[in-house]
């Protein structure tokens, strides 16, 4: 099973590096997306459709109401053709943060299920394995979610303050290059590096927002940074 992962998270990166080549590298400073795909990847089938829904069901939903992490839908990449007209399709599943790859095999009666997070912002990754008794699998399933669940929350607690860089200021206010799914929410407020000036939130969306300021005379410019006040 880990030669099959290691194979698949290598195939993943390949990708990941290809997609690099024709899109603008995203900017270092402005913090991460928080959007994770899920996959299901096992080398033969060993469960019904059934217990594969169930279980990604299951860990998408923890994700879901127990984290800041959006989960992506995707598709099995084995089946993406990676030409030029299918790659901005494809563009927001390898951008996202994580890729969680869920793979099963069997020994004997027992069912071996393992969970491997790639943070494709860093080299190597978290795996969790447990063993599956016939009949326990939802009970096995919840002790590898709660591993998955603390991780993901530490690495969102560590991108606290968010940071964000200006992409244009027109008359609407402020644009900036970070929205709901990098984990902004409506309410917050931020300030220049130099706590100098503040900002609310005129305007939400998915990737970026448009900040206003009742300060009077505020002068930036494209590409300066900003960060939430915490």
């Amino acid at each position: 099973m880990k030669k099959f992962l290691d194979e698949k998270e290598e195939a993943l990166r390949k990708r990941i590096l290809l997609h690099r080549k024709t899109k603008p590298r995203p900017n270092p400073f402005s913090s991460q997306l928080l959007t994770i795909v899920v996959e299901y990847v096992s080398p033969f089938s060993i469960l019904n459709n059934n217990h594969e829904a169930s279980i990604k069901s299951n860990i998408e939903k923890a994700i879901g109401e127990q984290t800041a992490y959006t989960c992506l839908e995707k598709e099995r990449l084995d089946s993406i053709v990676f030409e030029a007209s299918l790659e901005n399709d494809f563009s927001v599943f390898l951008s996202a943060r994580f890729h969680l790859f869920i793979a099963m095999d069997r020994d004997d009666k027992k069912i071996n299920l393992v969970m491997r997070l790639v943070d494709k912002t860093r080299i190597g990754c978290d795996q969790w394995t447990v063993t599956i008794e016939e009949g326990f699998i939802s009970k096995q399933q919840k002790l590898l979610i709660e591993q998955l669940i603390k991780t993901l929350n530490k690495t969102y607690k560590a991108q606290y303050p968010l940071k964000t860089t200006v992409k244009e200021v027109d008359d609407n206010g402020i644009i900036i290059d970070i929205g709901e799914l990098h984990g902004v929410k409506s309410g917050q407020k931020f300030q220049t590096l130099d706590k100098k000036y503040v900002f609310d939130i005129f305007s939400l969306e998915e990737k970026q927002c448009i900040l206003v300021s009742k300060q009077p005379k505020i002068i930036l410019e494209k590409g300066d940074r900003l960060r939430t006040l915490e």
